[in-house]
């Protein structure tokens, strides 16, 4: 099943692959940690180790892919906070970085990895009043943070202490971010602070927003918005690697406006055009979302896909 997968990522040019290992306050790997993912049960291998080796054979190299928050809705975590949208670790405490950054370590020392990413779910956008404690706390001890800096503070925190954690294992470990394509909302909402990490050393290695948007996108086109994120890594040493949604290809496009709605559907050279767009602002990697639809059996795809090999 996973040569299917590389053979096919080969076959496009892929260089590393970032597999999921932690959705939902799991492991798809042996963990003294956390508990066995429900992806995994009944699995009699260690998957994170089946990947890796089948990915040494094709000569691509393995991220580990981590959801640092988001948990699933029937676990038994401590230190958590409750919102509508679901339960997550509470980013505001240091026992839950602590927790964090001990899962990232133990991949690091028992799989060959070429380092740790973390996706895009940081702060619930549904937050509201669920971590009141603990910024009345903060204010208590004289903090004088507002809460949104106060909430992006805790989140460069882990991010930080991230990269430090992954860098002590070789000055050639990566530690990259994937946040939102839409800068006001990782700020504002999701309180990643992705200007900071894209100029400043020390947060991480590379960047890629997912830039999961058409030409024709009312709200976020792609080129406003991929020269937006060009315009915060030119100063800084983290490197652009914009993701681009190969899973919309064929589909209707809901929140792209009435003008961009059905672009994915009437065009098959949407990917190969924004890579050709990226050249042309001198970024050269990029991301793809995700590794199932690179699939030459079906034909919509299969026509994106060999105009994207024809710009690469």
């Amino acid at each position: 099943y996973m040569r299917a997968y590389f053979e096919n990522m080969k076959s496009l040019g892929v260089t590393d692959c970032f597999f999921q290992v932690r959705p939902f306050g799991d492991a798809m790997y042996k963990s003294e940690i956390y508990p066995v993912s429900k992806y995994a049960k009944g699995a009699s291998f260690d998957v994170l180790s089946c990947v890796c080796s089948v990915a040494e054979a094709y000569g691509i190299g393995i991220h580990a892919w981590i959801n640092p928050y988001r948990l699933s809705e029937d676990t038994t975590e401590k230190d958590v906070v409750v919102t509508p949208s679901g339960k997550y670790l509470n980013p505001a405490l240091g026992a839950v970085r602590e927790k964090i950054i001990s899962g990232a370590r133990e991949l690091m020392e028992n799989y060959n990895l070429k380092g740790i990413h973390i996706d895009d779910y940081f702060y619930p956008p549904d937050m509201n009043s669920a971590d009141e404690a603990q910024f009345e706390l903060y204010k208590e001890k004289g903090g004088k943070l507002s809460l949104s800096q106060w909430r992006r503070e805790n989140v460069n925190v882990l991010v930080q202490s991230l990269y430090i954690a992954v860098k002590s294992y070789g000055k050639d470990k990566i530690f990259s971010v994937s946040p939102s394509g839409d800068i006001d909302k990782n700020i504002n909402q999701l309180y990643a602070d992705v200007k900071l990490w894209c100029s400043e050393e020390g947060y991480c290695d590379i960047i890629l927003p997912q830039i999961y948007f058409g030409f024709d996108n009312e709200y976020l086109p792609f080129d406003l918005t991929v020269s937006q994120w060009c315009e915060m890594t030119k100063k800084g040493k983290c490197k652009l690697v914009p993701a681009l949604a190969l899973y919309k290809v064929g589909k209707e496009d809901v929140y792209a406006g009435e003008k961009g709605k059905t672009e994915w559907q009437k065009n098959s050279d949407i990917i190969s055009r924004q890579v050709q767009c990226m050249k042309e602002k001198n970024i050269h990697s990029f991301g793809l979302y995700s590794a199932s639809y690179i699939n030459f059996s079906k034909t919509f795809l299969s026509e994106e896909l060999n105009n994207l090999k024809n710009v690469i």
